[in-house]
């Protein structure tokens, strides 16, 4: 019998283990369902928390999807709808390898559906996500070609909210699966190709990071707003594997304009003091004329090897600064 105890409420648990081996327990994940919504990492069908043997039961407090717990796990707000947020459904009827893109943001009016060019469904999802997305999206390591979600499809360019705004947050779990980088980063999200627009990349340096751009590349000469080296590493075997991440843009704030949040499915998500750039005015985004697209550049544009080698789980982009108590921590 185990106790756990959060904030004077103190919970009873009878963990029930079956005779194994001392090398399968410490290779096994210990799942608790305490009234919580969320996927496990290695099954979307799964609806228990996920804990590393070696995580501390304090951490587990369990939450309803009403009244998220503000100590556990880390995801992001539910303050607004998203103007842009991606929805991957398998079907055999789609005409891009068997997935159907939608986007269910408040751009979906204009510019209800994307495309996916070679993506797969994930293998994985983050740890008790409460938001359930439907599935992650695999953008694979094959740079010999093209791996880009879209929206909206046939190199159509993306018109609805972005353009003229100075003030979005953007935010997603990610999962980089191998370190290799194109010149100038492996592109999260990119709307621009060189001059106006916005520009979030994944940098190899110092141990893996994000880099954002407005109106410009990332890496062209000045200093671009950076989160701290190791923030998003690369091959990461052990629990966690995914790191949840949410960059603020307000292009009139009198100090930083440019504010970086991490977590994962252990830690809540914390703002990132150490990042760089952050005093960055670049004023609002301009129109660059291109898709908006996921991965990678859209199809139209540069070369494959820009590509995320890795996987996103549900990536949204608001037209407002989002603060930290609205990047829910539960």
């Amino acid at each position: 019998m185990a106790w756990l105890c959060c904030r004077s409420v103190l919970i009873v648990l009878i963990v029930v283990v079956a005779t194994t081996t001392s090398e399968n327990v410490a290779e096994q994940w210990m799942q608790l369902q305490l009234n919580f919504t969320g996927p496990s990492e290695t099954s979307t069908k799964n609806p228990f928390i996920d804990v590393d043997l070696s995580a501390t039961f304090s951490l587990v407090t369990g939450a309803s999807e009403s009244k998220p717990n503000p100590r556990s796990l880390a995801t992001r707000t539910s303050t607004g709808q998203p103007l842009v947020q991606l929805e991957l459904i398998p079907s055999p009827k789609s005409i891009d390898d068997g997935i159907n893109v939608f986007n269910r943001g408040s751009s979906s009016k204009k510019f209800p559906t994307g495309t996916a060019i070679n993506i797969d469904i994930g293998s994985s999802v983050p740890s008790g996500d409460n938001n359930r997305a439907t599935h992650s999206i695999d953008f694979g390591t094959n740079v010999t070609k093209r791996h880009v979600i879209e929206i909206p499809a046939d190199d159509v360019p993306f018109t609805e909210g972005l353009v003229g705004t100075d003030n979005f947050t953007i935010t997603s779990w990610i999962r980089v699966d191998e370190g290799d980088m194109g010149s100038g980063g492996n592109r999260v999200v990119n709307f621009c190709k060189g001059g106006p627009g916005l520009d979030l990349v994944w940098d190899a340096s110092f141990g893996g990071r994000l880099k954002l751009a407005v109106n410009e590349w990332p890496d062209s000469s000045g200093t671009h707003p950076t989160s701290t080296g190791g923030t998003v590493p690369a091959g990461r075997s052990e629990w966690p594997q995914w790191v949840f991440f949410a960059v603020t843009y307000a292009a009139n704030a009198r100090g930083n304009t440019v504010e970086w949040y991490f977590g994962n499915s252990r830690d809540a998500a914390t703002r990132d003091i150490a990042a760089t750039g952050g005093m960055y005015t670049q004023g609002a985004v301009g129109d660059p004329q291109v898709p908006l697209a996921f991965g990678n550049f859209g199809s139209g544009f540069h070369a494959n090897d820009r590509l995320l080698r890795g996987m996103l789980y549900d990536p949204r982009i608001y037209t407002s600064v989002l603060p930290l108590d609205a990047v829910w921590l539960y």
